[in-house]
This record gives C-alpha cells, sequence and structure tokens, in this order.
C-alpha cells in the first residue's frame, strides 16, 4: 500500500523549472516534405472493381457495371470503333459481291466466268473483321 502512495505523490509532482526565451531554439524554414497530396476521393481508396474478399454471384454482375462506370472510353469508346470498322468492311464486301459482274446477281443474264478475286478476298477480310471485332468487344 505504500508503493502505490508514492507513485502517486510522483505523479502529482510539481514540473521543472518554465522555458525562458534564451532555452528556446528560433523556428528554422525547411522546404515542405514530400509532394503535396491530392485530396482523397472514392477512386483512392477504392480497391479496384473486384474486392479482395469472398465473392457472392451478385457481385460478379455488378462488375461490368462497375467496369463501364470508371473506363467508359475504354469499355465503350474501343468497341464501337472496332464494331463500325467491321460493319464499314463488310457492307464494302457486300457491296462487292452484289455488282460482281461474273456473278450476275443484279443482272438478268449472268455471264457464269466465276468469282472475282477481289469479291473473295474483301468477304475473307470482311469476316475476320467481324470475328475481331466480335472478339474484342465481348473481351
Amino acid at each position: 500500500m505504500a508503493n502505490s502512495d508514492a507513485s502517486r505523490a510522483d505523479d502529482w509532482a510539481a514540473p521543472g523549472p518554465e522555458p525562458t526565451v534564451d532555452d528556446v531554439a528560433p523556428p528554422t524554414l525547411s522546404p515542405p516534405s514530400g509532394p503535396p497530396t491530392a485530396p482523397l476521393t472514392y477512386r483512392s481508396w477504392h480497391p479496384g472493381i473486384i474486392p479482395l474478399r469472398p465473392q457472392g454471384f451478385g457481385d460478379f454482375l455488378s462488375v461490368p457495371l462497375k467496369a463501364m462506370r470508371y473506363n467508359r472510353a475504354v469499355v465503350i469508346g474501343g468497341p464501337l470503333i472496332f464494331t463500325l470498322a467491321a460493319m464499314v468492311l463488310a457492307s464494302t464486301a457486300l457491296w462487292a459481291l452484289l455488282t460482281d459482274p461474273s456473278l450476275a446477281l443484279l443482272s438478268p443474264v449472268p455471264l457464269l466466268e466465276g468469282i472475282e478475286p477481289r469479291t473473295v478476298g474483301l468477304g475473307i477480310v470482311a469476316a475476320v473483321a467481324l470475328l475481331a471485332a466480335d472478339v474484342l468487344s465481348s473481351a
């Protein structure tokens, strides 16, 4: 019991002498530490589209919507450009097929000489472009 009374007395001891003006060092000007930081936003603390925790089925359903929310240009713009380019190639291939004189699809008298290599080439390029646009758009 005497021990606890002694520790209480030490806690209430008088403070040391107060510092004088001569004891306090003048403030020094130093460069700011580190680059200025940007204010915190939702994106700055958000871990990513898929959080690292056990996932439910609803979490996976919301991932494409989160991706569109944060990366509109990549998720919508890129596939749109790929699809438009593929559709222009497909339209050109269809125009070449319909106007091929050897097939005579638009004229009453067919020549039956065989299809032109240009039409076959455009058809293959258009099919590859449509397939690539579909793969890149759904990826």
